[in-house]
């Protein structure tokens, strides 16, 4: 599979969760395995939907991470449309090349990119077009370089020596990743956090299309050098640009229903057989092909 190091290019997070990247010069790129080559080297028109699994990891010394964000994004650049469909990281899953049923996130854990994006293909029954993989100390700076955002937060809460009062709020890079970590004390758990997670990607998106990216040019190529990891082309980055240059696409939030249950003293979120289906139905813009059982 070809990843591409954006040395020169600039991350910019998006609604939809895919993430938009402004390629102002060449991108080296390095071969981690075969995995996808023929589908990154055939990429799709600009016409088609297409979909994006964005991977938010929290990796540190000796220490892969666990894609503690997992969205998978369906856009339609035609109609200026997405789907936007944020995974439990407590789902259970089977991890694709393990051959065990695990949380969805032991799969970066275990094989990195290559099998998260397997795991969550044979999960759905979706393929994956794109990748794009952020350490979350990226995350933190690239809200430090815009400015910070702003937020509508729903109840008051405190989380790592941060509180937050209920109403609007605007949150430095640090605070806003503490945000979109809580979930003891939301009420509605792994689902709460989430949708605090669609809202700072939201609010980054609106601060992008507010700012001018390019006095911050330095500061975002370092970021993007150093925290950002993708298969997305050239065009394809032109393409998604222009697409949100044109408005912030209509998004339309799926949500995968399920229960939060013990097996074998582990809590895990399982999700049946048929509300699966009926969200890869939801995620698919006319695709001809799926990924089979």
């Amino acid at each position: 599979m070809k990843r591409y190091h954006s040395w020169l290019s600039i991350c910019v997070l998006v609604a939809t969760a895919l993430t938009v990247l402004f390629l102002v010069n060449e991108k080296e790129a390095s071969t981690e395995s075969q995995h996808h080559t023929e589908k990154n080297e055939s990429q799709k028109s600009v016409s088609k939907p297409f979909t994006m699994l964005l991977m938010g990891v929290d990796e540190r010394d000796h220490d892969k991470g666990r894609s503690d964000v997992l969205m998978l994004a369906s856009v339609n650049p035609t109609t200026n449309e997405a789907r936007l469909l944020q995974i439990p990281r407590d789902t259970r899953a089977e991890i694709v090349g393990k051959g065990t049923y695990e949380k969805i996130n032991h799969a970066y854990a275990y094989g990195g990119i290559d099998m998260t994006v397997q795991t969550v293909e044979k999960f759905l029954h979706i393929p994956v077009d794109y990748y794009m993989k952020i350490d979350m100390n990226g995350f933190k700076d690239i809200v430090n370089i815009l400015g910070g955002i702003e937020v509508e937060n729903e109840f008051t809460f405190t989380f790592q020596q941060h509180t937050f009062e209920k109403g609007n709020l605007t949150l430095n890079g640090e605070e806003a990743l503490a945000y979109v970590r809580m979930r003891k004390e939301d009420p509605e758990g792994d689902l709460g956090r989430n949708k605090r997670q669609r809202e700072v990607l939201k609010a980054m998106l609106a601060k992008v299309l507010d700012t001018d990216l390019v006095t911050h040019l330095p500061e975002l190529l370092t970021v993007a050098k150093n925290e950002v990891d993708t298969n997305v082309g050239m065009s394809d980055m032109i393409m998604v640009y222009q697409m949100v240059k044109n408005g912030v696409p209509t998004i339309e939030p799926v949500v995968a229903k399920g229960e939060v249950q013990m097996m074998d003293g582990i809590w895990y979120y399982f999700i049946d057989a048929k509300e699966k289906e009926h969200v890869s139905t939801m995620m698919q813009y006319e695709y001809e092909t799926t990924i089979k059982q």
